[in-house]
């Protein structure tokens, strides 16, 4: 511990040595006196509050200009979403042109292959019940042809029945659904209670759509109180 004061002490004044040397050597090797210049003359707080004034009339300015331009901006860029939303209606009115002028060119071939369609659907419910037997020799051949071409049939069926789904031709969902006067047709009503007034009872004849158009209107039977 007494060597550590010790040490600093004898640090402390070599310090002091070295200051005192080199101030004397700066005294010797001064030859003129520098020059120092004046500090400007202090503002009273008349010119202070003076300058704060005209620096906040500065920031009003630009402040001003600032808003106008941001005002300017927003007015371009609402012009511009004005256009974009013209133009995105246009397109779409334009597509829509497209589809309908595409379905009218086309409805009358939907309308045939829906109509064949139907007609398979009649013979498939025909079909769904089996010959009845009979005693005569030739029964299993004529049962065993039957057989064929009813998995014939069914076969031609689901191949049509997928060629519409295809070409975006689906069927109207009627039964428990509300009438829709747009796509369904009211051919017979039934007075009810079991059932909400206008709800669809049951699908007389099927109807479809080809992205979102009526191809052939379903004519349903409908609920009444």
């Amino acid at each position: 511990m007494y060597d550590e004061v010790a040490n600093a002490d004898s640090n402390l004044e070599s310090w002091k040595s070295n200051i005192e040397r080199e101030f004397k050597q700066w005294i010797s090797e001064l030859t003129t006196i520098p020059e120092v210049n004046p500090l400007p003359e202090e503002p009273d707080l008349y010119s202070f509050y003076q300058e704060l004034c005209v620096f906040r009339n500065e920031l009003r300015v630009g402040g001003r200009r600032n808003q106008e331009v941001l005002t300017r901006f927003g007015e371009s860029l609402s012009d511009f979403q004005k256009t974009i939303t013209g133009l995105q209606n246009k397109l779409y009115q334009m597509d829509k042109e497209k589809e309908e002028s595409e379905f009218l060119s086309r409805k009358h071939l939907f309308i045939l292959l829906v109509d064949v369609l139907e007609r398979m659907e009649r013979l498939k419910k025909r079909l769904s019940s089996p010959p009845k037997k009979t005693f005569f020799k030739n029964d299993t051949n004529w049962r065993n042809a039957w057989n064929s071409f009813k998995d014939g049939f069914d076969i031609t069926y689901s191949h049509l029945d997928s060629l519409l789904n295809r070409e975006g031709i689906m069927r109207i969902e009627t039964v428990g659904m509300p009438f829709d006067p747009t796509c369904m047709t009211a051919v017979a009503v039934e007075h009810t209670e079991r059932y909400p007034v206008n709800q669809v009872v049951e699908e007389i004849s099927p109807g479809f759509l080809y992205k979102g158009y009526s191809i052939k209107p379903a004519e349903v039977r409908i609920a009444k109180n």
